[in-house]
């Protein structure tokens, strides 16, 4: 299993995690990077430490990043915040749109760095905007 870290912990792009279960025989033997180079004959994940010159910014940044939101908000609170904040933009934006007579299907960020003032003045100044582009 593969989640990428750029979106919700606020990771440079490209930074991700790949956990492997031990059970089933997934020892990540069959895993290969997508280009060979000087580690390739190594067992896994030795084969992928050689792959030539690499981007580790998002390796070096992620412990940091992960630390600072549980030292800025504590990750419990940050969860519920944007997920109180996600329910909140799902129905301001509903209704901006159901006012003006329209139905949207968008994909909004709910993160720490948004607000509720943010939700509202999107719903408020960009969905009549959209909606009207929609009717051409």
């Amino acid at each position: 299993m593969g989640r990428h870290f750029h979106k919700f912990p606020c990771t440079p792009r490209g930074t991700a995690l790949l956990v492997i279960p031990p059970e089933g025989g997934q020892d990540g033997q069959d895993l290969w990077p997508l280009i060979d180079s000087w580690g390739f004959a190594d067992p896994f994940p030795e084969r992928f430490d050689e792959q030539g010159t690499q981007d580790l910014c998002g390796p070096i940044a992620a412990p940091e990043s992960l630390r600072d939101i549980e030292r800025l908000w504590g990750w419990d609170v940050v969860r519920r915040y944007m997920s109180d904040l996600a329910d909140y933009a799902e129905r301001r934006v509903s209704e901006a749109a159901s006012a003006v007579g329209g139905e949207l299907y968008l994909r909004l960020t709910a993160h720490a760095y948004v607000t509720a003032d943010a939700i509202d003045r999107f719903a408020e100044q960009s969905i009549p905007t959209i909606v009207g582009w929609l009717r051409g």
